[in-house]
């Protein structure tokens, strides 16, 4: 009767010991995901604001000054809250693109590691 002996790595002993590494994946990108959220609305909120006030301001100066008829300051107004609309757009798309790049990297990082620490069955003989 033989017997081996087997070594086992630290990484071996945490898979036997901690079985959820999933886990640990999931709760990093939840805080990744509401972090993202909570920064892209402060910034879509501070470039709204900014924007309707600069257009307010443009609006007045034009027709303060007689240099524009009301209708033509409206259209600009108009023109001025379509910038507005294309900047919060913009903004989205790449933070979505930014969080699907994070999530779908830290998947593939889970999914390495798990296979990393995944035991490789062994007999006594």
């Amino acid at each position: 009767m033989t017997s081996r002996m087997v070594l086992v790595t630290p990484s071996q002993l945490v898979s036997i010991t901690v079985r959820q590494p999933v886990l640990v994946v999931v709760v990093v990108v939840v805080v990744v995901v509401v972090v993202v959220v909570v920064v892209v609305v402060v910034v879509v909120v501070v470039v709204v604001v900014v924007e309707v006030k600069a257009a307010a301001v443009v609006v007045v100066v034009v027709v303060k000054l007689r240099k524009m008829p009301t209708a033509a300051a409206a259209v600009l107004l108009l023109l001025l809250l379509l910038v507005i609309v294309v900047v919060v757009v913009v903004v989205v798309v790449v933070v979505v693109v930014v969080v699907v790049v994070v999530v779908a990297s830290a998947a593939v990082i889970s999914h390495e590691s798990f296979k990393e620490t995944q035991l490789i069955p062994f007999h006594l003989s």
